[in-house]
């Protein structure tokens, strides 16, 4: 697409004006961020249809009555030099819009609202006094044409172009074009909006379930929950501890699936993970058995690995350490930091996720966890990426974790769980997630 500007600010040629659309349509739809999307139309259209613009995203329906709440969220002016004057003014106006002006006729009526000529004068009797007057004065535009950006329920934001006198008015051809531009943006906004409402409410639903450990006598517990990137979707990792009649068990899980679906099937599989554990009091393999029966008679449709692991205090104070049975479901295996800096991977034959097949009997494992020793769960977030695979992640992540206890130390008066955590997601995650990743790690202390 040619980014030259026709002689006297006329309309792009036929042939431009149809690459300009195919353009907004490949560019918007890449991604589902508003802001971004924001950004990327005001690129699109300066310098080809404007000398500037701003996009002004607008919140939903009103309440008692009141104006619908604006923000401007991208701004770019064809100048450089005038690139923080116009990202000023947009922020500048909103405040001292009146009920007359541009942008709330657009909203209201739902159509183009043009300024032929003498622009500056005209916005400035639609702005009350102050630096939104100093600022529009600064930028002078003659000419400007504000558009609703519509979505399947209404207006979503707004697109505000200004021409200099230099360039001349906007023409039938450029309202024609501006308006199919922004017909296209706003569907592309409202999706945004929609997807970043969704994705939200199953954050919220997640971190709602991701409470806080309890507080268990002889125990350090440390947790951490990282959601992935903004331009990935929320997935059904979950971690969780809770007090057994003779113990305490540690759960982390992953439900597949990036979606509010995922987030509501974490939310019943862990709910009956717990219900069954407090209500039967079975260990690790069976409670795992036991939570499988279940997902297939309640038709709990979702596939979710988990690694179950059950922690009995000792039974004299001159016992080795506190005894560990665990259980895996297809989940990568937990890490054993020893109190002398030694790590262990506790890998054991790979048995069915849960939600597979019904009536799996699964093994348990069994081990001792020292005073100073820390025991590691995890989510594949954590060691999986796409350049990088499982066996590689655990490794890294062995490695990792030998490096940062032997730079502070593993045992009681080194570093805390919660220096450990951090330390530990510093260094694997370099970058944003792009999977949710969940961490528990527990210590006895005495």
């Amino acid at each position: 697409m040619s980014r030259s500007t026709p002689p006297h600010g006329g309309p792009p040629d036929p042939w431009d004006r149809e690459a300009l659309l195919r353009r907004v349509t490949e560019v918007l739809v890449s991604t589902l961020e508003p802001e971004q999307a924001a950004a990327r139309l005001c690129d699109l259209v300066v310098p080809v249809l404007a000398d500037w613009a701003v996009v002004t995203l607008i919140d939903e329906a009103p309440r008692s009555g009141r104006r619908r709440a604006q923000w401007p969220v991208a701004s770019r002016h064809r100048d450089p030099a005038r690139q923080v004057l116009a990202e000023s003014y947009a922020r500048a106006r909103l405040d001292a819009i009146t009920d007359d002006a541009l942008l709330q006729r657009t909203i209201r009526t739902g159509r183009p609202e043009v300024v032929p000529g003498n622009a500056t004068t005209a916005l400035r009797a639609m702005l009350r006094p102050g630096q939104a007057h100093e600022l529009l004065e600064a930028l002078a535009p003659e000419h400007v044409l504000v558009l609703p950006l519509v979505g399947r329920s209404g207006a979503v934001g707004l697109l505000s172009l200004f021409n200099g006198a230099a360039r001349g008015q906007f023409g039938a051809a450029d309202l024609a074009t501006a308006s199919d531009v922004a017909a296209r943006a706003g569907l592309v906004l409202d999706n945004a909006r929609l997807y970043d409402t969704q994705r939200s409410l199953a954050e919220a639903l997640q971190r709602s379930m991701l409470t806080a450990p309890p507080t268990i006598d002889g125990l350090e517990i440390a947790v951490r929950y990282t959601p992935a990137a903004r331009a990935a979707e929320i997935g059904g990792d979950w971690y969780d501890c809770f007090v057994q009649h003779g113990g305490s068990t540690f759960v982390i899980g992953d439900v597949a699936g990036h979606d509010i679906s995922a987030a509501a099937a974490m939310g019943q599989v862990r709910t009956l993970l717990r219900g069954i554990a407090v209500a039967t009091q079975a260990g690790p393999g069976l409670l795992l058995d036991a939570v499988d029966t279940a997902m297939a008679e309640l038709q709990v449709a979702a596939l979710a690995t988990a690694v179950v692991a059950h922690l009995s205090p000792p039974e004299a104070p001159t016992a080795d350490g506190w005894r560990v049975r665990w259980a895996n479901a297809g989940h990568p295996p937990p890490l054993l930091v020893q109190p002398d800096g030694r790590v262990a991977l506790l890998d054991t034959v790979p048995e069915l996720l849960l939600g597979a097949v019904p009536d799996v009997v699964r093994t348990e494992s069994e081990t001792l966890l020292q005073p100073g020793a820390v025991l590691l769960l995890y989510t594949d977030g954590l060691v999986e990426t796409p350049a990088q695979s499982v066996d590689d992640g655990i490794a890294l992540l062995h490695r990792t974790l030998t490096e940062l206890v032997a730079d502070g130390g593993a045992g009681p008066g080194t570093l805390t769980l919660e220096e450990l955590c951090d330390g530990l997601l510093d260094r694997v995650m370099s970058t944003p997630p792009e999977d949710d990743v969940a961490l528990l790690a527990v210590r006895p202390y005495r």
